[in-house]
């Protein structure tokens, strides 16, 4: 039980990660096309 536990929060931990790592792409991705714009 403990196991699966541990799995389980390792998985969380990664999902996070991912879903980090997108939302500073997509936030790179949107300061890129601001200044574009701004030009």
């Amino acid at each position: 039980m403990i196991g699966s536990l541990k799995l389980e929060f390792v998985w969380n931990e990664k999902n996070i990660k991912s879903q980090v790592k997108s939302f500073l792409a997509w936030m790179a991705y949107f300061k890129i096309l601001l200044n574009r714009l701004s030009r």
